[in-house]
C-alpha cells in the first residue's frame, strides 16, 4: 500500500487567541463626557422670588396702605424713615401680622446694586411679606460686578410695566432713555 497523505496521529488544533478589547480607549471616553457634563451643567441653586412689576412711585406715597421700601446706597427706609435691616425686618413683620395681605413696594434707588435689592426682597419675603412689587425705581439697578448681562437668556431685561425707557442698566449707570 502506499503511504497516505493523512498523518499518522492527530494533534489538536491550535487555541484559536482571544481579541482582547482595549478598556483604555473606554476610560478616556468616560472621563471626556464627565467632563462634558460637568462643564455644561450649572450648579447655581436657582430660586424665583415672585414680584410684580408696579408703577413709578412718585413722591414717596405709593397706592392707599401699601407699605413703601426704599432702597438707597445710604440705607433702606420704610416710609421715607430711614431703618437698619433688622428694623426694617421686624416693622415689616408686624405690619404683616396686622394685615397679612397688605402690599409692599420696593424702590431701589439709582445705582443701587442688584444683589442689595433682591436681599431685601428676601428679607421682606422671610418677614412675611406675600405681595411684593418692585417699583419704577427697578430701571436703575446695576449688577454688583459692573458690567455684564442681568438676563440669563441675553439682553438687557425690562421690568417697568409699561416696557418704557427703565431698563435694566448692564454698565451699572444710569437707565437709558
Amino acid at each position: 500500500m502506499a503511504a497516505s497523505s493523512l498523518p499518522l496521529f492527530r494533534t489538536a488544533p491550535e487555541p484559536r487567541r482571544r481579541a482582547l478589547i482595549g478598556l483604555t480607549p473606554l476610560i478616556d471616553m468616560v472621563f471626556i463626557l464627565l467632563i462634558f457634563f460637568m462643564l455644561a451643567s450649572s450648579f447655581q441653586d436657582w430660586r424665583v422670588i415672585p414680584v410684580s412689576a408696579a408703577g413709578p412711585v412718585g413722591g414717596g406715597a405709593g397706592p392707599k396702605g401699601a407699605l413703601l421700601v426704599q432702597v438707597r446706597p445710604d440705607g433702606l427706609r420704610l416710609g421715607g424713615h430711614p431703618l437698619g435691616p433688622e428694623a426694617l425686618a421686624a416693622r415689616v413683620q408686624a405690619q404683616m401680622a396686622a394685615a397679612p395681605d397688605r402690599r409692599v413696594l420696593v424702590e431701589p434707588a439709582p445705582g443701587v446694586p442688584l444683589q442689595a435689592a433682591v436681599a431685601v426682597l428676601d428679607r421682606l419675603a422671610a418677614a412675611g411679606a406675600r405681595n411684593l412689587s418692585l417699583t419704577g425705581g427697578a430701571g436703575n439697578l446695576s449688577p454688583a460686578g459692573g458690567a455684564g448681562n442681568l438676563s440669563p437668556m441675553g439682553g438687557a431685561r425690562n421690568l417697568s410695566p409699561a416696557g418704557g425707557a427703565r431698563n435694566l442698566s448692564p454698565a451699572g449707570g444710569a437707565p437709558r432713555r
